[in-house]
């Protein structure tokens, strides 16, 4: 499938790593409104480059556009494209408003087009391995989750310098205007959609740790760099999500907690990450017992010690072998998503990270990152009337009877 990228950024070069991994998509032209970005760009990778949206609307014939624009271009960006007649992948979040990101979702449907967009760590082979243990039992019936997106102290790295393929400046001023929860909490909240169903009820907080970012007058408002939510999902199944870029270590795992233990994703941006289980204990507190687990408690802080990237300890959970090349950066397939959308186009069918997903997921995302216009706790407006997942896991889930609620039902 012929596609154009609109937005030739930091993340852009991250497609352009792993473009090679997909012999399905072509990439046909690139725009930016910058000309030293599109200079730089072009010479680079040798695409045939446009001064915006609009030209490259007219004189390119891709198929799917990729809108890698900043999170506040993505609505015009988007709509130009759909109203083009084009398929849209968006990079995160769809809009920054619920009311324009759900006009989009209408228009591409009264149009038949697609909408699909990131993240696409939904997609992961540490995703499928989780899906798989979940499907065969492995926790038992789920009960809550923890989820922790901490990218670690940004301040205390050298950002400034950060510097993508092609030459582009990490775009620090975004970064920290729009916050952690906007450029982050995407990762956990579509994969606990995809494994466990729509999300009903939202409770946030957020704060703003470090007022006097670096910036100087680019920076006009700092966004939250910590925000903690509490999920209630239609399943019964209930998650705490922790979003910050202040803590002092990265961590940015997942704990699956059911009746027979936990299941552990050590890194969620991570593609190939490893995934343990680790069994409830349910033994009694005799001495005996206490001493084997104290055994074991040490022991496992000897292998950290001695391994420093073994993060969790466990059984290992099979994961299926990684596809194609990940970038350095985060060990991701940025470019997976827009072939797999490309793909479902193709077979006439709706891709695994849908426009209701998507929309789903960015309604939290901005219940979260604003407060003061979604009530708390926030009731949520937009559904999953069904995902793929869902007949696999329903019987470990609390309430399955409930994983489709009309709206209506929902709130009253």
């Amino acid at each position: 499938m012929r596609i154009a990228i609109v937005g030739c950024g930091y993340v852009a070069d991250f497609y352009m790593e792993t473009l090679r991994n997909h012999p399905v998509l072509e990439l046909v032209a690139a725009c930016d409104t910058d000309p030293q970005r599109r200079g730089a760009f072009s010479a680079h990778y040798g695409v045939r480059m446009y001064e915006d949206v609009h030209s490259l609307l007219q004189h390119s014939d891709a198929e799917l556009v990729l809108n890698l624009t900043d999170p506040r271009s993505h609505y015009a960006v988007s709509r130009a494209c759909l109203e083009a007649g084009r398929h849209l992948y968006s990079e995160k979040p769809l809009t920054m408003e619920y009311e324009s990101a759900l006009e989009l979702v209408q228009l591409a449907e009264s149009r038949g087009l697609s909408i699909s967009g990131a993240p696409s760590n939904v997609l992961s082979e540490a995703a499928e391995g989780v899906r798989q243990a979940l499907a065969g039992g492995a926790a038992g019936v789920v009960r809550a989750v923890f989820a922790e997106m901490s990218v670690g102290s940004v301040l205390a790295k050298n950002f400034r310098s950060w510097r993508s393929a092609s030459g582009a400046s990490w775009p620090f001023v975004d970064e920290f205007e729009l916050g952690d929860v906007v450029e982050h909490s995407g990762y956990c909240l579509a994969l606990l959609a995809d494994l466990f169903g729509p999300i009903k009820r939202v409770q946030s907080f957020n704060a703003v740790c470090y007022p006097d970012k670096p910036g100087g007058q680019q920076l006009k408002r700092p966004g939250p760099d910590l925000a903690i939510a509490a999920l209630e999902f239609c399943s019964g199944v209930v998650a705490r999500l922790t979003c910050d870029s202040v803590a002092t270590r990265s961590d940015r795992s997942l704990h699956i907690v059911g009746d027979k233990g936990t299941l552990t994703v050590e890194d969620i941006w991570r593609y190939d990450a490893p995934v343990y289980f680790t069994p409830l204990e349910a033994d009694g507190d005799t001495l005996p017992r206490r001493l084997r687990r104290r055994f074991f408690r040490e022991a496992d802080r000897l292998v950290r010690y001695l391994l420093p990237g073994q993060r969790w300890t466990g059984q290992r959970v099979p994961v299926p072998a990684t596809k194609g090349h990940l970038t350095r950066y985060a060990r991701m397939d940025y470019a997976r998503g827009p072939a797999q959308q490309a793909e479902a186009i193709r077979a006439g069918r709706r891709p695994r990270v849908s426009a209701e997903l998507l929309l789903h997921v960015t309604e939290i995302a901005l219940a979260m990152r604003f407060p003061d216009k979604f009530p708390s706790p926030h009731l949520v407006r937009s559904i999953l009337a069904d995902w793929p997942f869902r007949v696999a896991v329903a019987r470990y889930l609390p309430r399955p009877e409930l994983c489709r609620v009309d709206p209506l039902e929902r709130v009253a």
